[in-house]
């Protein structure tokens, strides 16, 4: 009886872990339609957005993309072929985003956005060089207004990043190719920093007031 008493001690402890493991293992995943709704809520929840992508590249069949993405969508590229202004692909950016808002496990949606964002910086760095006046101050508003010209690619950098997350066929060139791009972007704004630091007061009389 002692026995069978002591057996009981170590067997039922086991029983019930793998009781709860079992339990844990069968409560549903939350659907995909839910994280959509909580990511539209918290845009910039990138934990959240990766959640999204994984749960539908795990879903067989793929999930519906809504009708109403591809009219997002296709404004988007017909605003995009004619952009000439910041405000031009800003407008086809709003575009491209409305359609990842409602479908933000769609791949092709994050490459198109990191593409426009680049496209527009390079033409704000276009304009810049076009018109380029020597400093006149090195003051923190400065400051802010030169390294928004480079905001586009670090949303160029978060998109592709995106992008290989989300795209299950892609092979290893075009993932070397857009590797090689998101760092490219880094170096740009790395070199920019540094001309900032080490001679942005050449055309402002040494006076530098405000960056520490």
């Amino acid at each position: 009886m002692g026995k069978v008493t002591v057996g009981l001690k170590i067997i039922l402890p086991l029983i019930l872990s793998l009781l709860c493991i079992t339990q844990g293992y069968a409560q549903p995943l939350e659907p995909l339609s839910a994280l959509v709704v909580r990511l539209q809520k918290a845009p910039h929840d990138d934990a959240l957005r990766h959640q999204v992508i994984r749960r539908a590249r795990e879903m067989v069949p793929e999930p519906t993309i809504p009708a109403e993405v591809q009219s997002h969508e296709s404004l988007g590229y017909a605003l995009l072929g004619n952009a000439k202004t910041q405000q031009d692909y800003l407008a086809a950016l709003r575009e491209f985003q409305q359609a990842l808002r409602l479908a933000p496990w769609v791949a092709r949606l994050y490459f198109i956005l990191g593409e426009t964002y680049e496209k527009m910086s390079d033409g704000a760095l276009a304009e810049q060089a076009a018109g380029m006046q020597p400093r006149q101050s090195c003051s923190a508003e400065m400051f802010d207004k030169e390294s928004r010209l480079f905001d586009g690619y670090n949303r160029a950098r978060e998109n592709f990043e995106f992008f290989l997350l989300a795209e299950v066929k892609i092979s290893e060139q075009d993932t070397a190719m857009i590797k090689h791009r998101i760092t490219e972007w880094q170096l740009r704004l790395a070199t920019w920093k540094y001309q900032w630091e080490t001679a942005c007061c050449l055309g402002c009389g040494g006076k530098q007031d405000s960056i520490k």
